[in-house]
């Protein structure tokens, strides 16, 4: 059976890893050439699959998407041979040759890395080939696949949501998954491109892991010394509880993704997309957008308004969706999530045109961004779909903890704003409107978006996305002209007026008899 291994050329621990695996091979008496692939990179995984996927709940999304993307590429090749192959990643460890068995259309070889231990099945395996007990392969290190089976991956896509492909690939929606026992290949060594690395120091010792998912998962009798389960663990998987894997596991699930960096004391940052504080019970209030939608004007509101809410110290922000284990442990943790939306053609403008498009990242979009694809409905649609993603996503973890405002409605419509943020912080605002947090972000109001983008261009993603406008009452000829309306026809015809001592007042100006004399006679501002 003719074999490959996916292998980063590029990285010398890969290369390494490589090496390692086919030595190890030779030395079980496994006698097939093992080929070197050349792994689709994270700089290129988007033209491999240009497809629907949620790789953004990972930690390191574009690594899990070249992974998929390497596999997706194997498969293809399986197609094109018309014949079973066997697919190895670069830490695979052989202790057993592979045996010379005929299976269905795909079968593990390889044990698994990891468990879920909320999805644990708890059957008896035995030796041999046997169809797979638990709901996936748990670690996608050494599998064959025959053509018929590579066939349906394939098909399947460009229609499923794509997720890691070890996970994708589940026995609900392919019955014939098969693995054989005893697994004669392993993956545990210290080295990951999808998980933050361990080195040996750094490695949990039997009780530490089980203490590490004790906190992640307080409710199941799994951990408890004794229990069915733990004895079934312990039988079947004792690795679980020694594992660099298991120990990254533990880790990411209390928030300390490798991909988070210390950027000041107690905020952990993950590049551009996250920034959370450090223990993860310090994120009372986190902030979710998509980027430039005007979250921190919305941010500050709220500050100015619920002193509960005040002290930046309690506040997390994310333009992404959070890995899921640190979604869960927020949500346990009792955070409030706060999700900050706007007009996906105003978000479009600034991301596009402000600052000269600082913020507008290639790797953010699967539309290939250039002058002409930013005024397209694809690069429009794409905006929209972020933000109903990011709805999604913390709807479902955070429930009632969850609340949707619009950035317009900070600006414009203040007392519906305040609806809904009083409704989730269970406090009354104290309808402050100060004037600092328009210093801070009127230079990012770029203009009317239809300056910048064509009428066609607007009209077919209004159309494609017009649930999404009617559902949050964004008109097709959107807000803009609110932006113009505080003046009134002309700056000398402004509709909106108070006294002058009361915006003095506002502002902490302490009425002086100096000032006193000075206002005398201005009723009106």
């Amino acid at each position: 059976m003719k074999t490959y291994i996916i292998s980063i050329k590029s990285n010398e621990d890969s290369v390494k890893s490589t090496q390692q695996a086919i030595w190890s091979a030779k030395e079980v008496g496994y006698t097939e050439p093992i080929i070197e692939f050349d792994a689709i990179l994270p700089e290129t995984w988007k033209e491999v699959l240009p497809f629907n996927n949620i790789f953004n709940m990972y930690p390191r999304p574009y690594n899990v998407a070249a992974c998929f993307a390497s596999h997706y590429m194997l498969w293809k090749k399986c197609i094109e041979l018309n014949e079973p192959i066997l697919i190895l990643e670069h830490d695979a460890i052989f202790v057993e040759n592979i045996p010379d068995i005929d299976f269905k259309m795909c079968v593990s070889f390889g044990r698994p890395s990891y468990i879920r231990p909320r999805q644990m099945v708890y059957t008896t395996p035995i030796d041999g080939l046997q169809p797979i007990i638990q709901d996936n392969f748990l670690g996608h290190h050494a599998y064959a696949i025959k053509p018929e089976a590579a066939k349906q991956f394939c098909a399947d896509v460009e229609t499923r949501e794509l997720t890691a492909n070890d996970i994708w690939i589940d026995k609900a929606t392919y019955p014939w998954l098969e693995e054989y026992r005893p697994y004669p290949v392993h993956a545990d060594t210290d080295f990951s491109t999808i998980q933050s690395a361990v080195t040996d120091a750094g490695l949990k010792k039997h009780e530490e892991i089980i203490e590490g998912y004790k906190k992640l998962y307080p409710e199941l009798p799994n951990w408890t010394k004794g229990s069915f389960e733990y004895n079934y663990i312990n039988q079947y998987y004792p690795h679980i509880f020694e594992s660099a894997q298991s120990t990254r596991y533990v880790k990411a699930g209390k928030g300390l993704l490798e991909e988070f960096r210390e950027t000041s004391p107690d905020i952990m940052a993950d590049g551009w997309n996250a920034y959370l504080r450090e223990p993860i019970e310090d994120n009372k209030l986190l902030l979710v957008s998509w980027r430039m939608a005007g979250s921190e004007f919305a941010k500050e509101l709220i500050r100015e308004n619920y002193p509960e809410a005040t002290a930046l110290e309690q506040w997390g922000k994310t333009h992404i969706n959070l890995e899921i284990e640190l979604t869960k442990a927020l949500a346990a943790s009792g955070t409030k999530v706060i999700i900050v939306i706007s007009d996906p053609r105003e978000v479009a403008l600034n991301i596009a045109y402000y600052e000269n498009g600082l913020h507008l990242h290639d790797f953010d979009y699967k539309t290939k961004i250039t002058s002409q694809t930013i005024d397209s409905p694809e690069f429009l649609n794409e905006i929209a779909q972020k933000q109903i993603d990011l709805i999604k996503y913390y709807k479902r973890y955070f429930k009632e903890n969850c609340t949707v405002v619009r950035y317009e409605d900070a600006v414009y419509n203040q007392e519906n704003f305040h609806k809904k943020v009083s409704n989730l912080l269970g406090t009354d605002p104290l309808l402050v409107d100060d004037s600092r947090k328009y210093q801070w972000s009127i230079y990012k109001n770029v203009g009317d978006y239809n300056h910048f983008f064509n009428m066609q261009t607007l009209n077919r993603h209004y159309m494609g996305y017009k649930k999404f406008y009617t559902s949050y009452k964004y008109p097709e000829s959107g807000l803009q002209s609110l932006k113009y309306k505080w003046h009134g026809n002309t700056s000398l015809e402004r509709k909106v007026k108070e006294e002058y001592v009361s915006m003095l007042k506002r502002n902490g100006v302490t009425i002086t008899p100096s000032i006193a004399k000075r206002i005398k006679g201005l009723n009106e501002y």
